[in-house]
């Protein structure tokens, strides 16, 4: 009561020391008015809104002027013309290219299906004139062989079978395993690919051939397209602007001479489509050629009314924005200087909005000032409050540990002497680790099996929390034996550059799901876990103590597959510090 009492006390006296700045400010206000305000003059008195207004009105009269001028010159429907005439290009490109690829796919298909084809390819010719006998036979009685035509440019059957010779339309699929296009269809995965050749630019389907079974291997179909047709194609178009049909970066078709290449930035102009055909991505830029606005506007001459309006309307603009940028600028410099401590200057602004704006801001820096010492006080008992916390967190978990080990060992130290032995050695823990598995395994009836080797330069000169490995440990050797009755338990201490790395390692269990993912949580860069607390005796104690006190500078890896592994970690910067965990 006593101290609510003296903090309405403080407050009825801020309250006051506010009010007296406020009448001594008004009081010289007053007596300075009539003489600044006819030097500053009445644009310094004109609302805000009024000004803003007025610079609103003038902007709209040069915009309207010169829309109107454009609208006159320009026909309304010019761009919407050009965008038509743009898309009506992109559909019938695609239509090309549809129809085009359509036909060599239904090609494909037919050969895909042929029975003659998998009877020949599917034979083990003893000699080349069998080969020849049986190749004539079938090109002679079926519709498989397609001649080169308007749409196609190359046709090959790809295969394994090694008694069958190349010539004609066959190939062996082993002289273009190296290929890029053989590659890309492999990688894919698919049955059928469009496939789009970066060095020349040519289109091809590319289709497995398995409809039969076939025991003599592998077998492709490509069919190349015919360039030169679809290429005419795009150059027949009555287009006034440019054509780009691209995939992979490479120009396929245009309307125009040697386009090889564009590059991105160019196109960002350009109206575009992207289709995918069988894994292809085909993209069409179409671009038609525009007269700008400003041509239309320098030879009808009525670019001259419009500057003149715009010239107008920006002069009336700077006059009464300078008028307000120089009080801005001035407000401004007075509140910089009175946030470093200086006293208020008795400056008349006018009575808009600004010069408002500068009596609000001397209330409030007096208020500031005010409110800053007593934040300091805050902040001041609120770190003490924290420090003590944390003090009472750490003996708490110092002690839980100590308690711990004392109820797991009977003739290994005291309890007096576990409390003051913080920190203790790398050396000193993996002591004490060993008594601790040595005592459990002559204890219990079941079977321990454990190993401790470390390569580390200099062990005596490494701290640890007391206990720390111990705990792990036995959590994770009590965790295995609670499903089976034997424990291999490994421990491999090693150092890197930076960091110095224990892997606990059990052979014959794993940990379940839920509380693998608990551990991991534990140990996430700053983690809240609300799961876990700390209570006497809980079986995550040991973890939340590590993380406690090492913070950023420890890391952990828990995995458990065939196998439990507990790898921690801890910077060496803070092992080798002697009281970085007291």
């Amino acid at each position: 009561m006593k101290a609510k009492h003296q903090k309405k006390s403080e407050n009825h006296v801020k309250e006051k020391q506010i009010e007296q700045i406020d009448n001594s400010n008004d009081k010289g206000d007053k007596n300075s008015v009539s003489a600044k305000q006819k030097k500053i003059g009445f644009i310094s008195d004109m609302r805000a809104d009024t000004r803003f207004l007025i610079i609103f009105i003038s902007v709209i009269i040069s915009i309207c002027v010169a829309v109107v001028s454009a609208i006159v010159l320009v026909s309304t429907n010019h761009e919407d013309e050009k965008l038509q005439s743009e898309q009506t290009i992109i559909a019938a490109s695609e239509q090309y290219i549809d129809t085009s690829i359509e036909n060599i796919v239904a090609i494909a298909k037919t050969v895909y299906t042929n029975n003659t084809l998998y009877d020949f390819l599917n034979v083990d010719y003893a000699t080349s004139a069998d080969y020849y006998d049986a190749y004539y036979k079938m090109t002679e009685n079926n519709s498989l062989i397609i001649a080169e035509n308007n749409n196609i440019r190359k046709f090959t059957i790809y295969t394994d079978n090694k008694s069958i010779l190349n010539g004609g339309n066959i190939s062996n699929l082993e002289d273009v395993k190296k290929a890029e296009w053989y590659n890309d269809f492999i990688n894919i995965k698919k049955d059928m690919i469009v496939y789009c050749d970066s060095e020349n630019g040519y289109l091809s389907i590319i289709r497995k051939l398995d409809y039969y079974k076939i025991d003599t291997g592998d077998c492709l179909l490509k069919i190349d397209f015919n360039q030169k047709n679809l290429t005419q194609n795009f150059k027949d178009l009555e287009f006034d602007g440019n054509v780009y049909v691209m995939s992979k970066g490479i120009v396929l078709y245009s309307n125009l001479e040697d386009a090889k290449t564009r590059n991105a930035e160019e196109l960002k102009r350009y109206t575009s489509f992207n289709k995918n055909y069988y894994t292809a991505e085909i993209e069409y830029y179409v671009y038609a050629r525009r007269t700008s606005v400003l041509e239309i506007l320098l030879n009808s001459f009525l670019y001259i009314p419009i500057i003149a309006v715009t010239c107008i309307a920006l002069i009336l603009i700077t006059i009464i924005l300078k008028n307000i940028f120089i009080r801005l600028a001035k407000l401004t410099e007075f509140c910089e200087e009175n946030g470093k401590g200086n006293k208020f200057e008795n400056i008349y602004y006018g009575t808009d909005e600004v010069g408002r704006v500068y009596q609000k801001c001397s209330e409030m820096i007096t208020a500031m000032e005010m409110c800053e010492n007593d934040k300091k006080k805050i902040r001041n008992t609120m770190s003490k409050y924290v420090e003590e916390a944390d003090s009472v967190m750490v003996k708490a978990y110092n002690l839980d540990a100590a308690v711990s080990y004392e109820k797991k060992t009977s003739d290994i130290g005291s309890f007096d002497k576990c409390c003051s032995d913080v920190p203790i050695s790398f050396e000193q823990e993996l002591s004490y680790t060993s008594k601790y598995l040595e005592d459990f395994k002559n204890k219990t009836d079941k079977h321990l099996n454990y190993k401790i080797t470390y390569h580390i330069s200099d062990i005596s000169n490494a701290y640890v929390l007391p206990f720390s490995i111990l705990l792990v440990a036995d959590d994770i050797m009590n965790y295995s034996l609670k499903t089976v009755n034997e424990c291999d338990i490994e421990f491999i201490i090693d150092e890197s550059e930076k960091s110095y790395i224990i892997v606990i390692k059990e052979y014959k269990s794993k940990i379940m799901p839920n509380k693998l993912l608990k551990l991991r949580a534990i140990f996430e860069f700053d983690s809240e876990n609300t799961d876990i607390d700390f209570k006497r005796g809980d079986e995550y104690n040991p973890y939340l103590r590590l993380k406690k006190f090492y913070k950023d500078k420890i890391n952990v890896n828990v995995t458990s597959d065939s196998e439990i592994r507990f790898e921690l970690f801890i910077s060496k910067d803070v092992m080798h510090d002697i009281n970085a965990i007291k």
